[in-house]
């Protein structure tokens, strides 16, 4: 069975400032906000954030609304 990790420092964890980036096709902006405190993420048994840095890994799937 499929399974996500997060492993995260509940004294820290929390949002960060947002920011706009223009990463959208033909250079659209979007609202991203990051947070901090989040050490590491396995998705799938895929480790996709360590150390707090992000992978290449992409083991999930976008959901998009609903359920699935």
């Amino acid at each position: 069975m499929a399974a996500d990790v997060v492993v995260f420092d509940p004294a820290r964890v929390g949002p960060q400032e947002p920011e706009v980036a223009h990463d959208l096709p033909g250079g659209a902006a979007r609202l991203v906000q990051q947070c901090h405190g989040i050490r590491h993420v396995l998705v799938n048994g895929e480790v996709l954030l360590e150390d707090g840095e992000l992978t290449r890994v992409r083991s999930g799937r976008v959901m998009r609304g609903g359920c699935v």
